[in-house]
């Protein structure tokens, strides 16, 4: 389509909703306008963005030789009230649907579905269509409240469903950051004011949000840079953040989609910490980050926290620390919120590939049992032995 299709100020009416499957960005461009507003209307991440969705296949989705792009629809006339964008993977498993993204499959994933009367049958309607492009179906990471839980939950089929709660700052929405300061502890804002006061003796520390093209490309490959140095340093050799395409992927969508945004914490001219936020009109996302680890003493990264959730209170918006919860993420957060990720066959091919999957992750769970068991353990015969009493 030459042209965005207007969103129709018409009232609702019964007119029926059907589903269509796109297999190529160009036809799609017509609904850029639509999609994007319904994801603000309905404060998607902008991981569901059409600007992160077109990169996502242009940069990573392509560069797989057995891909193919397959985004789901749901119009009622000519409205889009739904859509899920998802691209086919086939091996010698079968075809794997699954979000369309960076290639991490950490974003906030499933579709973004209009919040009306229409909501469940497009939800319904969506589920079948995209059980039907692939013996494997992949929904990572999606919101307690998306209308298609129901259906995944429902579904007859083999699968696994995962729960993760991401820690987050939600007060913003409510107070101010001088009061919610205020009752954290006495050590944890005295700790801050310290590591502040002496990275000030390397130059001004203030956060900067980088705009200018040049630097957010220097600062997402500085960003890619430690991590990859720190996936050395512990002999990882496959992991997303190693793909040439997923660096050129974060370049490019820091420059083209308007809630991907990068900022720096700088010491002087040179960046202390630095992260690629995701913001949606109520939240915003920690979703790749790292810290100058010459200046680990001075725990940038902490203060790199501090001056972006300070900037969540100001702009009344909710600071979402993502899906794994280290101790770090901890000490900030007042509040958690609830994703679930689903693995389903849906076809009997489709049952090997589940099956492994659900094996890889009962491994996985022993050996972090152990390794737990095993910290407690000698945690336990290093900690100091209690003094026998004195006789008499």
């Amino acid at each position: 389509m030459a042209t965005e299709t207007p969103i129709s100020p018409a009232p609702l009416t019964a007119l029926p909703i059907r589903v269509e499957i796109f297999e190529d960005f160009e036809s799609l461009g017509g609904f850029k306008g639509q999609w994007n507003a319904l994801a603000q209307a309905v404060a998607a991440s902008p991981s569901l963005s059409f600007e992160y969705a077109a990169l996502g296949w242009r940069e990573v989705g392509s560069a797989r030789p057995d891909a193919a792009l397959r985004v789901l629809v749901a119009l009622a006339g000519e409205d889009l009230i739904a859509v899920w964008p998802l691209y086919v993977e086939t091996g010698s498993w079968g075809r794997m649907a699954i979000h369309l993204g960076c290639g991490g499959h950490e974003e906030y994933a499933g579709p973004i579905v209009v919040r009306d009367s229409r909501r469940r049958e497009a939800s319904r309607l969506l589920f079948r269509a995209a059980r039907d492009q692939a013996d494997v179906l992949i929904v990572h990471n999606i919101a307690h409240d998306n209308p298609i839980r129901e259906f995944l939950d429902r579904a007859p089929l083999l699968k696994h469903r995962g729960m993760i709660r991401s820690p987050a700052v939600s007060a913003g929405l409510t107070t101010d950051w001088a009061t919610w300061m205020a009752a954290r502890s006495k050590s944890f804002r005295s700790g801050l004011k310290y590591d502040r006061k002496r990275l000030s003796q390397l130059g001004e520390v203030r956060l900067e949000k980088i705009e200018a093209p040049d630097r957010v490309d220097r600062t997402v490959d500085w960003i890619f840079q430690i991590k990859r140095r720190s996936l050395a340093e512990h002999n990882i050799t496959r992991s997303w953040v190693l793909h040439a395409e997923a660096l050129r992927f974060f370049q490019e969508v820091c420059k083209a989609s308007e809630g991907v945004n990068v900022y720096a914490l700088m010491a002087g001219d040179e960046i202390a910490a630095a992260a690629v936020t995701l913001e949606s009109s109520n939240t915003m996302e920690y979703y790749l980050t790292a810290y100058n680890h010459d200046l680990s003493l001075y725990s940038p990264g902490n203060l790199l926290l501090e001056d972006l959730i300070a900037l969540c209170f100001a702009r009344k918006l909710a600071f979402d620390f993502r899906i794994t919860g280290e101790f770090y993420k901890l000490r900030w957060a007042d509040s958690g919120i609830d994703y679930y990720g689903y693995h389903l066959a849906t076809t009997p091919r489709g049952a090997p590939f589940l099956l492994k999957h659900l094996q890889r992750r009962a491994v996985l769970k022993t050996k972090l049992f152990i390794k737990r068991a095993l910290k407690g353990l000698r945690g336990r015969l290093a900690a100091p032995k209690p003094s026998a009493p004195k006789a008499g």
